[in-house]
């Protein structure tokens, strides 16, 4: 999918990004990619995405880190 940026609202990332994330509270329309499953209700367009959209990939615990803000996250909503 083609990444748009929507001027004044720093919308970059598209559905379905995973970034390695630091802070204590996960950003809104993001998950953090522990091997939670999600329902496609709700999440339509991360179903259209990518192929994590049921089963999120547990790259916490692939990529244990000692430091506990430390999270790899994917963005699930707009």
């Amino acid at each position: 999918p083609e990444v748009k940026v929507i001027e004044g609202t720093g919308e970059t990332m598209p559905v379905g990004a995973i970034i390695l994330f630091y802070g204590e509270k996960i950003p809104e329309g993001w998950q953090e990619c522990s091997g939670q499953n999600l329902d496609t209700q709700g999440f339509e367009e991360l179903a259209a995405n990518s192929p994590y959209y049921q089963n999120l990939p547990d790259l916490n615990q692939i990529f244990q880190n000692s430091d506990l803000n430390v999270k790899w996250i994917i963005k699930v909503k707009k």
